[in-house]
């Protein structure tokens, strides 16, 4: 019969042992230097992509009790430019009917 197993020690998180692996000193000084570079670049380039990322314009219209994309694009000056367009076509074709 064998023993109960007993308490384990618990594991550190994956982040720690990263963090552990390159303070150790296994990896060459210049090469932990030249991957914490890297790796801030990398981030520091993926935020300044997402705040600078422009907005996308969209304009929809209900039809039948659900909500419909009519047109979407994120180049502001020239979504307007067709906004207007439909605004007039919508317009005239108010002022035909009556």
């Amino acid at each position: 019969m064998t023993p109960p197993p007993g308490p384990q020690e618990p594991r550190p998180p994956p982040n720690h042992i990263l963090a552990a692996y390159l303070a150790s000193g296994t990896l060459a000084t210049p090469w932990r230097y030249a991957l914490a570079a890297l790796g801030t670049i990398g981030v520091a380039g993926a935020i300044v992509a997402w705040i600078r990322r422009p907005r996308r314009c969209t304009l929809h219209q209900k039809y039948r009790g659900s909500i419909v994309d009519l047109f979407s694009m994120p180049d502001e000056k020239r979504f307007h430019r067709v906004y207007r367009v439909v605004c007039r076509v919508r317009q005239r074709a108010r002022t035909n009917l009556t």
